[in-house]
């Protein structure tokens, strides 16, 4: 099978060394575009989503937000110690269906990886082992599985369906959804029409974290 392959314009998540420091939720005054602009260009981990004159988010440790008030920005602490915070809310929630991951719920990368690993030992016939599509800046591999009634090989004659998800690194519904789609296909078939179609007629390709190095940043 020959793969057309167009490259990304905007680049996977280059992860930042995580310290050993907690990190806080902070909001930061903002009086006009060229100071929102200076404040993306000094935090470590600024929040584009919903940032704004008047009002911009960032994720710093204690040290960072001290050397950003000495640049003049006025720094809010909004929630102290995020990943204590997560862990307490997750600890604390009646119910963690979905992957039932230890991230609030959701699978980390290694995680992903056993579940992958299950999928496939699972459903054998159907589910081909994980293999590798690359390798990211820091080195994890990029694992992706196959559906199709002959996992093992690539048949050129069928088509194929693509499905990758987790390129932003905080969006974990991304993967979980795909491996619920993977869970859903392998445990109706061959009974279920649907199902069935899907596995006989086309390779099903799902690759769940494409940003494997945004990802364990995200979880650390």
């Amino acid at each position: 099978m020959k793969w057309l392959c167009i490259p990304l314009l905007l680049p996977l998540i280059a992860a930042q060394r995580p310290t050993n420091s907690p990190k806080h939720l902070c909001e930061v005054a903002i009086t006009s575009p060229d100071e929102l602009a200076r404040l993306f260009d000094a935090a470590s981990d600024p929040d584009d989503h919903g940032s704004t004159v008047g009002r911009a988010r960032i994720y710093a440790d204690s040290a960072e937000v001290a050397r950003l008030t000495a640049l003049g920005f006025e720094v809010t602490v909004v929630q102290r110690d995020l990943a204590t915070f997560y862990a307490r809310r997750a600890a604390a929630a009646p119910n963690l269906a979905l992957g039932a991951g230890s991230m609030g719920g959701f699978r980390t990368l290694a995680e992903i990886v056993s579940e992958l690993d299950r999928l496939t030992s699972t459903y054998p016939s159907i589910v081909s082992p994980k293999y590798s599509i690359g390798t990211s800046v820091q080195g994890r591999p990029i694992y992706a599985i196959r559906i199709s009634d002959n996992p093992g090989s690539d048949d050129p004659l069928e088509p194929v369906a693509w499905f990758d998800a987790l390129h932003h690194a905080r969006e974990p519904m991304g993967g979980e959804s795909l491996l619920l789609l993977v869970d859903w296909i392998a445990s109706r078939y061959p009974t279920d029409p649907t199902a069935k179609r899907m596995v006989e007629t086309r390779q099903t390709v799902i690759v769940p974290c494409v940003n494997p190095d945004g990802y364990e940043y995200n979880r650390s």
